[in-house]
């Protein structure tokens, strides 16, 4: 009799989740890494009461609400700590979505090509007096600009779904935009100067990465192009390399990546914690949200039939002492993609569309 493998899926009124679990209760029994026969049981996790030496029967838990529900954060966290593989690490999940600001200067150190950036104070700070910022100073704007230039954006250090994003033209938008930021830290990033109105999303689901060609539009309106031979081989080569790099060391299985094409050819990553891809059929398209769909079912059954070790806390330390061991850029990327590469090369990827 097949050992039953328990894959809880956490999401609300989603039709990617319903056709995840259609896809993982459809997979035929397969053998494990020890001979024997598993099989892949996929059902919606319940949401009520949770009792701290409460012990799931999940082995795997595909979060895709977390975000919107605190206390599924603890939840996952607990169970997470008790060896429950989830998709993803609730930590790198709750920390960089938070942290965009950090997640920038990490990848950049990494060998990731990232916009001149600068990470800026909330504008307004309720419950501070002024006497509690004495050893505080005037941001130097003039400085700052000649490294960024104009055009640029400022954005939320946590931001997601593009709210409170500004792109400003001249310093004046930009005093204005900050000035009207409330309580948030904020960004200041540096406009990619591309020829295309197009930029590249890639959707990185476990160990496959899927570049896509992507109009980005406010209100809802982006748009998804079929087109798939967009991207010369070298340019693809590294847009993939530095995915890899990125969701590796923030422990992502779930995650897209936004590139900008400047008027070289060079890609430049712009956005890149959003580890809760958007999975709706109507934006991404039939081709594109099959792919989603096997990709997560495919991962689901990989790690059930691998048994990888469950890790508790992501990898940043092995990407920390790589950080400080190369002594050039290039140095430093190439040891944090071998250290990627782990990974990525452990099994041969589903199909591609």
């Amino acid at each position: 009799m097949a050992r039953r493998f328990y894959v809880g899926l956490l999401y609300f009124s989603e039709g990617l989740g319903d056709a995840l679990i259609e896809a993982i209760n459809a997979q035929p029994p397969a053998l494990d890494r020890h001979g024997e026969e598993v099989e892949l049981v996929a059902e919606h996790m319940e949401i009520t009461e949770f009792d701290i030496d409460y012990e799931t029967h999940y082995s795997l838990v595909v979060d895709r609400a977390s975000h919107r529900l605190p206390i599924a954060r603890g939840v996952l966290m607990n169970h997470a700590f008790r060896g429950v593989h989830v998709i993803n690490n609730p930590l790198s999940f709750h920390f960089f979505i938070a942290h965009k600001d950090v997640g920038y200067s990490i990848v950049r150190r990494l060998g990731v090509r990232v916009p001149p950036t600068f990470i800026l104070p909330p504008r307004s700070s309720p419950g501070f007096t002024p006497s509690d910022f004495r050893f505080h100073r005037e941001f130097r704007w003039e400085e700052m600009m000649r490294k960024v230039g104009f055009p640029c954006y400022l954005k939320p250090a946590e931001g997601r779904g593009a709210w409170g994003v500004s792109k400003c033209r001249d310093m004046q938008e930009l005093l204005e935009a900050y000035n009207n930021s409330g309580n948030d830290s904020m960004t200041v990033q540096a406009a990619v100067d591309s020829p295309h109105e197009w930029q590249i999303r890639c959707l990185c689901i476990g160990r496959e990465i899927l570049p896509m060609k992507y109009v980005f539009r406010f209100g809802d309106r982006s748009e998804y192009l079929p087109e798939q031979d967009f991207l010369d081989a070298e340019t693809r080569r590294e847009v993939i390399d530095s995915c890899r790099i990125i969701n590796r060391a923030f422990g992502y299985e779930m995650n897209s990546v936004e590139f900008m094409l400047d008027r070289e050819g060079k890609p430049w990553a712009i956005d890149f914690n959003n580890p809760v891809p958007d999975g709706r059929m109507s934006q991404l398209g039939e081709r594109f949200h099959g792919f989603y769909v096997d990709a997560l079912a495919g991962r689901a059954r990989e790690i059930a039939i691998q048994k990888p070790p469950p890790r508790f806390l992501p990898e940043l330390n092995v990407f920390s002492e790589i950080a400080t061991r190369g002594r050039t850029t290039a140095e430093r990327r190439a040891l944090a993609l071998a250290q990627a590469s782990h990974y990525y090369d452990g099994m041969p990827g589903i199909r591609r569309p």
